[in-house]
């Protein structure tokens, strides 16, 4: 008996053009993933990392007085350490949201592996957010990729790490569009994905994809992805 071909979603702060995909493949069943999106959503809420942050924030008042008592009684030392104090909590701070935004990719990664090894998709397709978890995913993923508007660069930036790694697409097809018009998706990681080998796109458009062409687009790359697999379906 033939079977529906299976692809896996990774869904960022909206869903963007996936809804208009998902209706435009009612003979595919489409699995979404729910990886956490910081700051939407509960379960990257679960970040211990988060701990840290509210610690510093609830307690900055009360650390603010105690250094500026150690500084002793000069106007001019108290204001050294209080400026110093606050550029220490600053870069504190900073370091801590990268701890945040490494551990949901990470998170989300995982949920995105556990998926992939059960559902054993066709095809996985990233958008925005779910992009940039899907570009890391490729180190184990060794199937059909779709990559729509992926925030790679962003979240390589704020997580302080460096996800923007050549990988070989030979044996497999990974494919990304990205809207020229797109300030998640800069020349610098258009330069980068096209210098991977990768099939990219780069189309008249916004970050969300929702222009008919994009759409088309979207819809003819990812017929192409599943094609070989109703084909299967059909012969067995």
């Amino acid at each position: 008996m033939p079977t529906r071909p299976r692809v896996l979603i990774l869904s960022g702060w909206s869903d963007g053009p996936l809804d208009t995909l998902r209706l435009n493949f009612p003979e595919v069943e489409f699995v979404s993933v729910p990886i956490p999106t910081p700051p939407v959503g509960c379960r990257w809420l679960l970040n211990p990392w988060l701990l840290f942050i509210a610690s510093i924030v609830y307690f900055f008042s009360a650390l603010f007085r105690y250094i500026t008592k150690l500084s002793g009684g000069s106007a001019a030392g108290q204001l050294v350490s209080q400026i110093g104090f606050i550029i220490f909590i600053i870069f504190s701070l900073r370091a801590l949201v990268a701890r945040v935004v490494r551990y949901s990719i990470n998170d989300g990664l995982k949920l995105a592996t556990s998926a992939a090894s059960k559902f054993q998709p066709v095809c996985i397709i990233g958008f925005s957010w779910g992009g940039g978890i899907l570009w890391e995913l490729l180190d184990k993923w060794n199937g059909s990729a779709l990559l729509l508007a992926p925030t790679i660069s962003a979240m390589s930036y704020i997580s302080r790490s460096s996800p923007l790694t050549t990988y070989s697409f030979e044996t497999r097809r990974v494919a990304v569009v990205a809207g020229d018009e797109d300030p998640f998706c800069p020349p610098t990681q258009t330069k980068i994905l096209k210098d991977s080998g990768c099939a990219y796109y780069a189309v008249d458009d916004d970050h969300v994809l929702l222009e008919h062409g994009t759409q088309s687009l979207i819809a003819k790359i990812l017929n192409e992805f599943i094609s070989p697999s109703q084909e299967m379906s059909r012969s067995s």
